[in-house]
């Protein structure tokens, strides 16, 4: 199968854009090792150090907790994909939230990639999607690969430039 029907781009006679289809990548695995050394680090701390190993063991364990939550969400929702057709576009409301917010292309903005203005936790470059009922962020990780990326940015904006 090509690069290109894995990632669902599906196309027109004439080389038109007809929908594409970006399936989103869910971290689990990064999740499941977190899970693991915060369950594994906070319990050596709290067995085996004082007062102030305990605190820190327990914020371990409370982050470890988090990691956990973030595992199950992947186990409950798909990770989600990102659809622009001709007239709309559906954009997940997170990763593996199960939440899918059609919006229709009047009420795009901007698709514009963000690569030195991010915060250090989060991965760039960072998809940035402005619509009329807000924004969406979807960072490098969350894609198989950075074109998937470019791949929805310049659809957003060809169908925006189609539109003025």
């Amino acid at each position: 199968m090509s690069r290109q029907a894995e990632s669902g781009t599906q196309k027109r006679r004439g080389g038109k854009d007809a929908t594409v289809a970006i399936q989103l990548e869910h971290g689990r695995s990064r999740h499941l090792g977190w899970l693991g050394i915060g369950v594994a680090g906070g319990v050596i701390l709290l067995l085996f150090l004082g007062a102030v190993g305990k605190v820190i063991g327990l914020l371990l364990l409370l982050m470890a907790l988090a990691s956990g939550v973030s595992v199950l969400r992947t186990l409950r929702h798909e990770a989600g994909t990102i659809r622009i057709a001709a007239d709309h576009a559906e954009l997940p409301a997170g990763l593996c939230r199960g939440e899918i917010v059609k919006v229709p292309l009047a009420e795009l903005k901007h698709a514009y990639m963000l690569r030195r203005a991010l915060p250090l936790s989060r991965a760039g470059p960072v998809l940035a999607v402005e619509t009329e009922r807000g924004s969406f962020a979807y960072p490098r990780d969350w894609f198989a690969s950075e074109s998937d990326q470019r791949r929805v940015e310049m659809a957003i904006n060809r169908r925006l430039t189609r539109e003025d």
